[in-house]
């Protein structure tokens, strides 16, 4: 069992961006939506999946639909790494 984990989520280890945009982008699909520009979500990735929840789908965390399109936006995230 190890005894830490290290989340590196902002590149500094390891470029996470490009996956992050796939899923952003597969949320938006998944909602009849046209894909973003990477540049336009790269801007978002470090701030986290409801950052990218609420570019993606104009979403705010008190959004009744925001949770559900964060575990799914996560769960194709999941899906690259």
């Amino acid at each position: 069992m190890p005894e830490a984990l290290l989340f590196d989520l902002d590149g500094t280890l390891v470029d996470t961006a490009p996956d992050l945009a796939r899923a952003t982008n597969a949320l938006r699909a998944h909602h009849g939506m046209p894909a973003l520009p990477y540049p336009t979500i790269r801007t978002q990735v470090s701030n986290g999946g409801s950052a990218l929840v609420a570019l993606a789908l104009g979403l705010d965390k008190d959004h009744p639909d925001h949770a559900a399109a964060r575990d799914f936006l996560l769960a194709r995230y999941g899906e690259a790494v």
